[in-house]
């Protein structure tokens, strides 16, 4: 079994063809409403991956942009989009320079406290005051409920196997996993990760902190209501002057 990093060719290889086509059209038609895509509004996808989002999203004529830190991802991407290489908690953009920004499975957050909220700040900077943000994560509140969490041999189209196991620690709001693949030739690729995932309560405070109000709550892209049993947790918030 050979150690590989989770972000990047590994996750690019074990997390697209787990992500049906309809499943990324619903998101991109809930990101374009909520954030109001028309043409000239200035946006961008923070952790964009290939640009599944931008791809749909193209039809908005609004100004995209996507950022991701591993090259191949943006090769994909910038077909779709102007795709940046880049690290979240240092962004090469101006201050002011967009008037939207989502991100989605909880991607700002896979750091440690303090540069997860160094990667909101970024996001907000990169914000013109009035701008919107879109994040979306996973309920902590479902995970709780139950807290393991493991696929074993599913089938991948390249003939790959993969299986995962993951646990969420509740007192620490972090979700461990590791990820394994094992591939056509016999050799077994393993990977691990860890994702913070916060409250409604502690994302208000969170974007508080980083001047940004929090406008709404969602509990999916059907738009409904955050609730304690949601399966999604989407925040929207708006940059203060």
């Amino acid at each position: 079994m050979r150690e590989v990093p989770f972000f990047g060719e590994f996750y690019r290889r074990t997390t697209g063809p787990l992500l049906a086509p309809e499943v990324t059209r619903a998101e991109a038609a809930f990101i374009a409403r909520t954030l109001a895509l028309r043409p000239g509004v200035r946006a961008l996808d923070l952790g964009c991956g290939e640009g599944r989002h931008l791809a749909e999203l193209r039809g908005t004529n609004a100004r995209l942009w996507g950022l991701d830190f591993d090259a191949g991802s943006v090769a994909a991407a910038a077909r779709y989009a102007a795709a940046v290489r880049g690290d979240l908690r240092d962004l090469p953009f101006s201050t002011a320079a967009f008037d939207a920004v989502f991100c989605w499975y909880s991607t700002l957050f896979i750091f440690d406290e303090r540069e997860n909220r160094r990667a909101l700040s970024e996001a907000s900077r990169a914000l013109a005051p009035g701008g919107a943000l879109l994040f979306q994560s996973v309920n902590p509140a479902r995970l709780a409920e139950q807290p393991t969490a493991r696929f074993e041999e599913v089938l991948l189209p390249d003939g790959a196997v993969l299986a995962e196991r993951a646990r969420y620690d509740a007192s620490r709001g972090r979700d461990e996993g590791e990820r394994s693949l094992r591939l056509p030739g016999g050799e077994v690729l393993c990977a691990h990760y860890a994702v913070r995932y916060y409250s409604l309560d502690e994302l208000e405070r969170l974007f508080g902190e980083a001047r940004l109000r929090v406008a709404g709550s969602f509990g999916g892209v059907g738009g409904g209501a955050f609730e304690h049993d949601s399966l999604d947790l989407i925040v929207l918030a708006i940059k203060e002057g």
